[in-house]
């Protein structure tokens, strides 16, 4: 190769070494570049409830419930290169109702915990299943909760002390009256209906004091005693919209035995019957009781009855063996 030949080549070469480190510069694909790790590589979704599982519920039962989720670091993460997109949590329930449904996050925190407050309410009975799902950017996150929802029993009492009419103690000359009219049963919530059937119970009697001019002893016997029975209902939106029971008692005829007075003293004695009695049917309704659990008390008078009397009733959850 002569001297005009390898100047040149020299040249070519030196062009064809600039191209090379030019196309290793600019060339798309030359050089790999290291891909982002996978969003579960660097973080995941947790979610679930605080509350804890109940074994069971009251049908119409309203109780307040939190879910949560927190998205979470794995160890030594990689700081996100941009903000974290948002969530949405939507709540459901196999049988009853949540309030609200969804909660919606447009930006997330890393091991931030988010709470979600709801209100489950029982509507059905059966077994309960309330869900809480988390969307975001990742894998949606599902948990469940889950447990019985029942038709409960209330106990309800009612009790009227017969010695007091009209708030003031009875007051019968030379005789202490003594007595009560009492009303028990229990009722069940059902989906449609509140209802039960309980039964009333009055016992009456009278001692004799005595006292002034009178020398003689007098006796009562037997004592009055009557037994029925008594349809007590509710009112089924009462119990669903505010937890409370509207309660209305139908009592049915009673029958009062007939009675005897006795008297015996120095000069000689007498007796007075008095007849069997019968009091009609007649209703109450009374101010509304908290299901969990109440007192209240109303003014009313027999049927053909002056004086007027006063009922005190109670409500309480009937205890599950």
């Amino acid at each position: 190769m002569n001297k005009s030949h390898y100047s040149c080549f020299k040249r070519w070469m030196t062009v064809a070494g600039v191209l090379v480190v030019l196309a290793s510069v600019t060339a798309p694909g030359v050089f790999p570049v290291q891909a982002s790790p996978p969003k579960e590589d660097l973080y995941f979704m947790h979610a679930g409830f605080m509350t804890a599982e109940p074994d069971h519920i009251c049908l119409w039962k309203k109780i307040p419930m939190e879910g949560y989720f927190s998205l979470i670091s794995r160890k030594s993460p990689l700081a996100p290169l941009a903000p974290l997109t948002g969530a949405t949590v939507n709540l459901s329930a196999k049988l009853g109702n949540v309030t609200p449904t969804r909660f919606i996050y447009k930006y997330l925190s890393l091991d931030k915990i988010e709470i979600q407050n709801f209100t489950y309410t029982a509507r059905k009975v059966g077994h309960e299943v309330i869900t809480i799902q988390v969307t975001w950017d990742g894998a949606p996150e599902t948990k469940t909760i889950e447990f019985d929802v029942r038709a409960c029993k209330y106990k309800i009492h009612g009790t009227v002390e017969l010695t007091r009419v009209s708030g003031a103690t009875m007051v019968i000359p030379n005789w202490q009256p003594m007595g009560t009219y009492d009303v028990s049963g229990t009722i069940v919530a059902n989906e449609d209906s509140i209802h039960g059937v309980g039964t009333t119970n009055l016992f009456q009697d009278a001692i004799f004091t005595g006292g002034g001019d009178i020398e003689a002893t007098c006796t009562h016997n037997p004592p009055w005693e009557g037994a029925s029975t008594v349809e007590m209902d509710g009112d089924v939106a009462a119990l669903a919209d505010n937890g409370s029971l509207d309660l209305k008692f139908t009592l049915e005829p009673m029958v009062i035995n007939a009675t005897k007075v006795v008297c015996q003293g120095e000069g000689g004695g007498g007796y007075a019957n008095t007849p069997e009695m019968h009091i009609p049917s007649f209703d109450l309704d009374f101010d509304p009781l908290s299901a969990d659990g109440g007192a209240t008390a109303r003014n009313f008078h027999f049927p053909s009855g002056k004086g007027e009397f006063e009922m005190e009733l109670t409500v309480s959850p009937e205890a599950e063996s």
